[in-house]
């Protein structure tokens, strides 16, 4: 065991190098990264006690890999966490926005590496910017972005344990910045009418100027999805003609990859879907291809709302895309499906989830309900 300067090439080295023999009896070289031999030794006697309380038993080779993992800097953890997201296949979106948790937040207010985290610190943080005016759900998501970090570093021998696990989540029924609101059947109806001239209005502009628009068929499909599939914005996108089994006796839709990352959801189609998409389905298309090859934009689904007479904010609630697939949910409480069927159509992982957010009954609703009661007739 001793400290040197290498020869390379004829040339000794600037730093000194540590030798000595490591916890498996192989000897090992370390630079230093020191010209000071007096700094050096010192190294290589640390080294040589680390080596002595593992065959000792005093500290596992575990607990000395996660004291050395905890003094690396956050960013390279933060980058591996992230680049391990990525090679999972995890949904693009969700990798982005735990970036932005992550590199714009979290490095600011956790501390230089994982051994300056300190739970009340980012706790502080939290509260800070819920009370600059973000929402209970952004904060909750800048959270979970952290404990996913930390749980990870956990799992992969970084971290003994998350110091967050402590800090409780913001109460979201408390602060919902967004309350959408259940359709009418008569405004329903007018949207998929309005969207069904639009496109042949688009159509023709199109084959007067001599292009191709590829999107328009596909307008009112846009909207029948969330009200009679409760699909998502995402899962419009997403979804891919090799999806979809029209051919069978119970027509389905298979999602991969929605917001529940890596469950698969099968759901039945109504022959309204099942008959819009035999009549749009181009012919030899590959089953990767997109149903929709473009997206409807926010823009233009505000513009067709508005044109089927639709008030876009009312005090119940914002008419917007999902509220369509409230007002599926809504709907299919009212007809009186069993919640665990509600539960799975709406591809909750809770029925209490779907029950406060998605189930919107009215008063009429309410006492329809009521009459379902068993009639008791006054004596004679």
């Amino acid at each position: 065991m001793s400290v040197f300067k290498r020869t390379i090439k004829g040339k000794k080295s600037r730093n000194y190098t540590l030798q000595y023999t490591d916890e498996n009896g192989v000897m090992r070289r370390k630079a230093s990264g020191t010209s000071d031999k007096r700094l050096a030794t010192q190294l290589r006697d640390k080294e040589v006690d680390r080596v002595r309380k593992i065959r000792s038993g005093l500290v596992s080779p575990t607990e000395e890999r996660m004291r050395d993992e905890s003094r690396k800097p956050l960013a390279g953890h933060v980058a591996d966490y992230l680049a391990a997201c990525r090679g999972q296949g995890q949904d693009k979106r969700a990798v982005e926005d735990k970036t932005r948790a992550l590199e714009d937040w979290f490095l600011d207010v956790a501390g230089d590496n994982l051994d300056a985290i300190r739970a009340d610190k980012v706790d502080t943080a939290l509260s800070a910017l819920q009370a600059s005016g973000r929402s209970a759900r952004t904060v909750n998501l800048k959270l979970e972005a952290a404990s996913s970090l930390l749980n990870w570093c956990v799992k992969n021998q970084r971290l003994t344990s998350n110091p967050l696990r402590v800090i409780p989540k913001r109460n979201v029924i408390l602060d919902r910045r967004v309350v959408r609101r259940v359709l009418t059947e008569q405004e329903t109806t007018a949207l998929v009418a309005v969207a069904r001239q639009q496109t042949v209005e688009h159509l023709a502009v199109a084959e007067a100027r001599g292009r191709e628009d590829r999107g328009a068929p596909y307008r009112a499909l846009w909207y029948l999805f969330p009200l009679h599939a409760g699909l998502r914005r995402g899962d419009n996108m997403r979804m891919t003609w090799g999806d979809l089994d029209l051919k069978a006796k119970t027509p389905t839709l298979t999602i991969r990859g929605g917001k529940a990352k890596t469950r698969v959801d099968v759901l039945p189609l109504r022959a309204v879907l099942v008959s819009e998409l035999k009549r749009l389905k181009p012919k030899n298309v590959l089953p990767s291809a997109r149903v929709f090859p473009t997206a409807v934009t926010h823009a233009t689904r505000k513009k067709d709302l508005l044109r089927a007479g639709i008030v876009l904010e009312k005090p119940e609630g914002r008419a917007d895309l999902h509220a369509l697939r409230h007002t599926f949910g809504t709907r299919l409480a009212e007809q009186g499906c069993p919640p665990a069927k509600l539960q799975k159509l709406m591809r909750h992982a809770t029925i209490e989830l779907t029950m406060r957010y998605y189930v919107h009954l009215d008063v009429e609703s309410l006492a329809e309900g009521l009459e379902l009661l068993p009639r008791i007739e006054r004596a004679s």
